[in-house]
């Protein structure tokens, strides 16, 4: 936990500010629909998940190549959860009880007491923001936890975050049942019914013949490549402009450019 906790730090450390006015735009209109009015930062850093950070100056974090992981309308829910997070104090709450972790590490039971609590942290958070969807975009909401769940595979969560798209598989199949309640008590049988076919949908998804985001996750365990660039002396290397050229690079979108070359 140590060194994962030195490896988190550092990477929210080299966080970049987002300089993208669509998603700034974006953050400001989830403010407002979440009911949030603190300054929250948007930053961009090698992160593998959207997460918020930072107890007294928050930030949320998105990855570099977010534009490419998620749509629009998969970001707004993204900016809503984690903006929930930030109302409800989950970051204060994700603190003390870290530190009441470290100080009885030996107990087996708070351990367990932690899980759980995240655990419905997320579940309170994905209800939340549930009240302010249609029914179409909590559809859209399922399938963007089962998107990230693919994506996360194999990934720890950082320590001293809230990340609520790091999830288990039976945390994730409790959420999507969530999202498959339907509004009155007298459709029970067709909410158990909903429960569990999102349920077998999720663990389809899960299985290796038959997963939609196979070909990322194929291309994320190939070996890795290191690619080497050639920045003018003008260029800023932290530059959003700089860091967009060498991804378009590195996945083909385009070529080299007077400033940027791979």
């Amino acid at each position: 936990r140590w060194f994962r906790g030195r490896g988190a730090n550092r990477l929210f450390r080299t966080a970049i500010p987002c300089e993208d006015r669509e998603m700034l735009e974006l953050l400001q209109r989830c403010k407002k629909e979440a009911g949030v009015s603190g300054t929250i930062q948007l930053r961009l850093s090698g992160t593998v998940f959207p997460v918020l950070y930072g107890m007294f100056r928050p930030r949320i974090l998105l990855p570099y190549d977010y534009d490419a992981l998620y749509t629009k309308e998969e970001l707004r829910f993204i900016l809503l959860h984690e903006l929930r997070h930030y109302k409800h104090g989950d970051i204060v709450v994700n603190r003390a009880a870290g530190l009441l972790q470290a100080l009885h590490w030996f107990n087996p039971i708070l351990h367990l007491a932690m899980r759980t609590m995240r655990k419905d942290m997320e579940v309170n958070c994905d209800a939340s923001v549930l009240r302010r969807l249609n029914k179409a975009e909590a559809i859209q909401y399922g399938m963007l936890l089962i998107k990230q769940g693919e994506l996360n595979r194999g990934h720890a969560v950082y320590p001293g975050s809230v990340a609520p798209w790091l999830a288990g598989r039976s945390s994730l199949a409790e959420r999507i049942q969530q999202i498959a309640k339907p509004s009155t008590s007298r459709r029970r049988g067709l909410q158990t019914l909903a429960g569990v076919c999102l349920f077998a949908i999720l663990c389809a998804f899960f299985l290796p013949s038959n997963n939609i985001y196979a070909e990322r996750k194929a291309y994320i365990e190939e070996k890795p490549t290191m690619y080497a660039f050639w920045l003018n002396e003008r260029v800023n290397p932290q530059s959003m402009a700089a860091i967009r050229s060498m991804t378009d690079q590195m996945t083909g979108a385009s070529g080299p450019s007077p400033d940027v070359a791979l």
